[in-house]
């Protein structure tokens, strides 16, 4: 003969419980993923709109190659670390 399963309020709070916490997670796992998703795509607007136009112009990257070569050139540590050739500075 078959019986039904008895359940008390106890039990039933408890699989309440559970079960909440695993909505709750999920819900905090796709509020992560959609601001993730967000974010990256604005950073990408970002880039493509503000800051990639400024390499097209000759000056712009004149200038920024130029900042980046005197920034390495005054670094604390000149010799790359990776390197096995021993130079040291810029040549």
């Amino acid at each position: 003969m078959y019986r039904m399963k008895m359940f008390d309020a106890t039990k039933i709070r408890d699989m309440a419980e559970e079960v909440a916490s695993k909505i709750m997670l999920a819900a905090i796992a796709t509020l992560c993923i959609r601001f993730v998703r967000a974010y990256m795509a604005a950073s990408i607007w970002f880039y493509t709109i503000i800051v990639a136009p400024f390499f097209t112009c000759a000056y712009a990257r004149k200038r920024i190659t130029n900042r980046v070569t005197h920034h390495r050139k005054f670094a604390l540590f000149p010799k790359n670390p990776n390197s096995r050739a021993g130079l040291f500075g810029i040549r």
